[in-house]
């Protein structure tokens, strides 16, 4: 069976490499199939700069991606980026990635929860208020903030990133 698996594993990662080379020989007219999120794939393990929506910037290691976010690493801090709330990126990979099954379908909640469950208080930023405290609660599209006593509810599609400092 683990022999299977290398074989799989090994034929998966020369086909992305393959789809990797093509791609970057597109000319442009014919990289119509070239996706954002798909350069944003293709740079995980990069050091990029992020220009998000509320003009703030952001530079650190791109630590994995799916479709809809990216989690990036500082020194001190991760931070959980939507894709829809950054407008220039700097540094990214030239040729795309193709995203797999759990890349297109992991969710934004999933990323989310696992900041949360370290227990520590995060930063939710949207493009026109900082919120800082524990979430209190994931929802399937929203978070519950305590900060200071009062309970803030957030949309995801409001947030453009939320910072949690690693343990």
């Amino acid at each position: 069976m683990d022999y299977l698996d290398d074989i799989s594993g090994e034929f998966s990662a020369r086909l992305r490499q393959r789809q990797q080379l093509e791609a970057l020989e597109l000319s442009k007219e014919d990289a119509v199939d070239v996706t954002f999120s798909g350069r944003i794939l293709a740079s995980v393990g990069k050091e990029v700069e992020l220009r998000l929506a509320n003009g703030e910037s952001l530079r650190g290691k791109i630590d994995r991606a799916t479709e809809k976010w990216l989690w990036l690493r500082l020194v001190r801090m991760d931070i959980l980026v939507q894709c829809a709330g950054i407008e220039m990126v700097q540094d990214l990979a030239g040729a795309p990635q193709w995203a797999n099954y759990l890349e297109k379908n992991l969710p934004f909640a999933a990323a989310l929860r696992e900041l949360w469950q370290r227990g520590l208080e995060m930063t939710f930023t949207t493009c026109h208020h900082t919120v800082t405290g524990a979430g209190a609660r994931v929802g399937k599209d929203f978070v519950d903030v305590a900060d200071h006593g009062r309970n803030i509810a957030i949309p995801f599609p409001a947030l453009l990133y939320v910072a949690c400092p690693r343990h």
